[in-house]
C-alpha cells in the first residue's frame, strides 16, 4: 500500500509525509487521546506509491485501535487496512450502467411500462405513459395497474392482459379508445398499443411488457380533415380530387415513424450461448425495412443475414450476456441496404430492447467534412483559407501562411488571439468573445461563422477547432481552419430567395382561389337568391287587399311574413357586400379597413379605427386576406365580447403588418375556454401567410388580440 517505502521504526509522519494535508493524521491523534477506535470505510487516499514524486489515488477501508499498557493508558494505535479501489470502481461502475439504461428508458419516443405477475403490478413506468395515464410514476410503481388505474377496470383491458398471459401472443392494437382520469375528468384518448409477454429463461410469462403511443391527435385531425372535406364536396367539386391527394400526403405524414424500435428474445442452445435472436415486437418504421414479410417470431439473423459480417450480433450478445448498454455506430452494406445506422441497445430479461437510428446523411456529411478538411490543407496557399494552431500551455498562436493572407496580414508577423477579436465586426463581436473563451479553455471544439472587415472588404469567414489532447486526455492545444464562405453564403441567399419566390407564388395562387370562390358565391347570392326573394315579395305584395285585412289572423300573418321577407333580402344583400369587398377594391386596404368599423358600430358599442404607417404595396389576394381577418376580428367583437368601447388597428412596419383588435368586454381565459371557429379561422389564415397570432384576454380586462404578417415574402418588387 505504501509502494515498499520502509516504515518499521520510523515516526508515521516522516515515513508518509504525503499523507500530510489528509485527515489521517488528526484521526490517529483522536484515537491516541481518546482510545476510542475509528473504523474507516472506502476513503479516499492519496499516496506516492511509485517512489516518482507523483501521488496516487486509491481507496482503502481501514481501522485505527488504541492499544494500552498496564495501567490502561494508552500506549500505541494498531492499523488495519486494505486498499478496496476495485469494489469501489465496480460498484460505481455498476451504478453508472444502471443510470444510463433508466436514462435510455426513459427518454424512449414511446410510452413503455411493465406489468408483472397475474395482479398486473406496475414494474416499469417511463414518462411517456405517465403523460398518457395522467399520473406521476410515484401512484403506480409497485401498484396493480387496475388499482392505480380504477377508471380503466371495465374498459376490457385486462380481459387483453389475460388473453396474453394465456395464450403468450402478443396483442396489437390501432387507435382504441379509453377513458383516463386527467385532472379530476374522465378524457378520451386514442391509443396504439403492443401487449408483449415477457418470459424468464425457462419460458414461463412472467410479466407483459406495454409499448403504446398516444395518436389521439391524430383521429382529431382525421375527424377534422372528414368534416372539411364533406363541406368542400357540396360547394367546390372541382376540386375534391386535390383534397383528396393533400388528406392522403397529410396522413403519410402524421404516420410517419423515423426511429427503428425492435424488443427481441435471445435464443440459447443446449449449452446456454446465444445462437441468436428472435423478433418479440417492432414497431411501422421497422416492419417498413420488411415490406409483406412477416417479422414477429422469424430470427434475426434469418432475415438479416448481413449481422453475422459485422458488429452488430456481437455487440448486441454482449449487451445480453453483460447487461451493459451499447451505443455504436456501423455500416450495413447487405440486404440491398447501403446504410449507417445509429444502434442503442439495453438488456430487458433474456433479451433486449435496441433503437436503430438511420444516420447516413451525417455520416456522408461528416465524410465530405473530411474531405473538405483535407483538401483545404493541401490548397490553402492557393485558396482563400488558413489554419492555426493554439499552445494552452505556452499561450503561444501560430498561423500558416494562407491564414495571414486571409487576415490581409504580413505573413510572419506576430499574431495573439486578440487579432481575431479586433478583425471581427462590431455586430459579431459578442460571438467572437464567446469563442475566444472555448479557445483560451480548450474545453470543447467549436464551429461558427464570423464576418471579418479586411481593408475595406467584409468576409464571412468559418471558424472551426478542435482540442487536441495528451495521453492523460488533457487537453494541450488547439488546432484550427478559417474558410471564407462568403461565396457560399450569397448562394444560399440566392438559393433561398428562390424558394421564397416559389412560396409566394402558391400563397397568392391559393388566397386567389378563395376570394375567386367568394366572388362566385357573392354573385349567386346577388342574382340568384335575391332575385328569388325579390319575385317572392312582389308575389306577397299581391295579397295586400281589402278582403285580406278583412280576416286579422291572416292579416297577421301576411304582415309577419313580409317583415321575415325584408330580413332574409337584407340579410342576403349583406352577405353579397361581404363576399365581394367592393370598398376594397376601388380605395384600399385603409378605407375598407375604416369601412369595417364604420359599419359595425352601434350606439351600444363604437369600434375606433387607426391606420398608422404608410399603406404597403401588396398583392391584391394579400390585402383581400387582411381586410377578411379585420372583418372577422370586428365580428367576433360584435358577437360575442358585450363590450362598450373597442379598437381596430392597422399598422405598417418595418419587415411587416400588424392588425390589432381590443374590447374592454368580458374576455375569457385562454386556458380554459376553447376557441371560437371565428379565431380558428383567423389562425389558420394567418399561418398560411407564415404570420403568428398573440391572445390575451382575462373576465377584469377583456381581450388584445395582435395578428402579424410579414412583408419581405408578400412585398410587391
Amino acid at each position: 500500500m505504501f509502494g515498499g517505502r520502509e516504515l518499521v521504526g520510523r515516526p508515521y509522519r516522516e515515513a508518509a509525509p504525503d499523507l500530510t494535508g489528509q485527515p489521517f493524521f488528526e484521526r490517529l491523534d483522536a484515537v491516541y487521546r481518546t482510545g476510542e477506535t475509528y473504523f474507516g470505510t472506502d476513503e479516499l487516499m492519496a499516496l506516492d506509491r511509485t517512489n516518482s514524486g507523483r501521488s496516487e489515488q486509491f481507496y482503502a477501508s481501514y481501522i485505527y485501535q488504541a492499544t494500552r499498557d498496564e495501567a490502561g493508558q494508552v500506549d500505541g494505535i494498531l492499523i488495519f487496512a486494505s486498499e478496496v479501489t476495485e469494489q469501489v470502481m465496480a460498484r460505481q461502475e455498476r451504478e453508472t450502467q444502471r443510470q444510463r439504461q433508466q436514462e435510455l428508458f426513459e427518454q424512449a419516443p414511446v410510452a413503455m411500462g411493465v406489468f408483472s405477475g397475474p395482479d398486473y403490478v406496475v414494474e416499469v413506468c417511463n414518462p411517456k405513459l405517465e403523460a398518457i395515464w395522467g399520473r406521476p410514476a410515484a401512484e403506480v410503481l409497485g401498484r396493480p395497474v387496475f388499482e392505480a388505474l380504477p377508471e380503466v377496470r371495465d374498459q376490457g383491458f385486462r380481459e387483453l392482459l389475460d388473453g396474453v398471459r394465456a395464450t403468450g401472443t402478443p396483442y396489437v392494437a390501432r387507435e382504441m379508445l379509453v377513458q383516463l382520469l386527467h385532472h379530476g375528468e374522465l378524457t378520451s384518448v386514442y391509443l396504439d398499443f403492443v401487449y408483449q409477454p415477457l418470459r424468464d429463461a425457462q419460458g414461463s410469462i412472467t410479466a407483459i411488457a406495454a409499448v403504446a403511443s398516444d395518436v389521439s391527435a391524430r383521429k382529431q385531425v382525421e375527424a377534422q380533415l372528414l368534416a372539411f372535406n364533406a363541406g368542400l364536396e357540396q360547394q367546390v367539386a372541382a376540386r375534391t380530387q386535390d383534397l383528396a391527394e393533400s388528406q392522403t400526403r397529410l396522413q403519410s405524414v402524421v404516420d410517419a415513424v423515423t426511429t427503428n424500435v425492435v424488443l427481441m428474445r435471445a435464443v440459447r442452445n443446449g449449452g446456454g450461448g446465444i445462437l441468436d435472436f428472435e423478433f418479440e415486437l417492432i414497431n411501422p418504421a421497422t416492419q417498413a425495412y420488411y415490406p409483406g414479410r412477416a417479422v414477429i417470431g422469424q430470427r434475426f439473423s434469418e432475415l438479416n443475414p448481413g449481422i453475422r459480417l459485422t458488429p452488430i450480433f456481437e455487440q448486441l450478445v454482449a449487451v445480453v450476456e453483460t447487461g451493459r448498454r451499447a451505443d455504436f455506430e456501423v455500416h450495413y452494406n447487405h440486404e440491398g441496404l447501403n446504410s449507417w445506422f445509429r444502434l442503442v441497445g439495453v438488456k430487458l430479461g433474456d433479451g433486449l430492447l435496441y433503437t436503430a437510428e438511420d444516420i447516413t446523411p451525417r455520416k456522408l456529411l461528416e465524410q465530405d467534412q473530411t474531405k473538405s478538411l483535407a483538401l483545404l490543407q493541401q490548397s490553402e496557399a492557393v485558396a482563400a483559407m488558413g489554419s492555426w494552431d493554439y499552445d494552452l500551455g505556452t499561450q503561444e498562436l501560430t498561423w500558416s501562411e494562407g491564414l495571414y493572407h486571409l487576415f490581409g496580414r504580413p505573413v510572419g508577423s506576430p499574431v495573439q488571439l486578440q487579432v481575431f477579436l479586433d478583425a471581427v465586426v462590431d455586430d459579431d463581436r459578442p460571438a467572437a468573445a464567446r469563442l475566444l473563451r472555448t479557445l483560451s479553455a480548450g474545453s470543447s471544439r467549436f464551429d461558427a461563422s464570423l464576418r471579418l472587415r479586411v481593408g475595406d472588404v467584409v468576409k464571412t469567414v468559418r471558424f472551426k477547432a478542435v482540442p487536441v489532447p495528451d495521453v492523460p486526455g488533457e487537453a494541450v492545444r488547439v488546432l484550427g481552419v478559417c474558410l471564407d464562405v462568403s461565396d457560399v453564403q450569397r448562394l444560399e441567399a440566392e438559393n433561398l430567395a428562390l424558394k421564397l419566390d416559389h412560396h409566394k407564388e402558391l400563397l397568392l395562387a391559393i388566397l386567389q382561389a378563395q376570394e375567386t370562390e367568394r366572388q362566385r358565391l357573392g354573385e349567386v347570392l346577388h342574382n340568384g337568391l335575391g332575385q328569388v326573394l325579390y319575385a317572392a315579395k312582389l308575389r306577397l305584395d299581391q295579397l295586400d287587399t281589402p278582403a285580406l285585412h278583412a280576416l286579422p289572423v291572416l292579416a297577421g300573418l301576411y304582415q309577419q311574413s313580409v317583415g321575415l321577407l325584408a330580413e332574409a333580402m337584407r340579410q342576403n344583400r349583406t352577405l353579397a357586400h361581404e363576399l365581394v369587398p367592393t370598398s376594397l377594391v376601388n380605395f384600399g386596404l385603409a378605407a375598407a379597413v375604416r369601412d369595417v368599423c364604420r359599419d359595425l358600430s352601434t350606439p351600444q358599442l363604437r369600434i375606433e379605427c387607426h391606420i398608422w404607417g404608410e399603406e404597403p404595396a401588396l398583392p391584391q389576394p394579400v390585402q383581400v386576406t387582411l381586410f377578411r381577418l379585420a372583418q372577422e376580428l370586428a365580428l367576433n367583437i360584435v358577437r360575442h365580447a358585450s363590450a362598450t368601447e373597442a379598437t381596430l388597428e392597422l399598422e405598417t412596419m418595418p419587415g411587416g403588418v400588424s392588425l390589432r383588435a381590443e374590447d374592454n368586454g368580458h374576455g375569457f381565459d385562454p386556458l380554459t375556454v376553447a376557441e371560437g371557429l371565428g379565431l380558428r379561422t383567423a389562425r389558420n389564415a394567418v399561418a398560411l401567410l407564415g404570420g403568428t397570432v398573440a391572445v390575451d384576454s382575462s373576465p377584469e380586462f377583456g381581450t388584445h388580440i395582435r395578428l402579424r404578417i410579414p412583408l419581405p415574402l408578400f412585398s410587391s418588387p
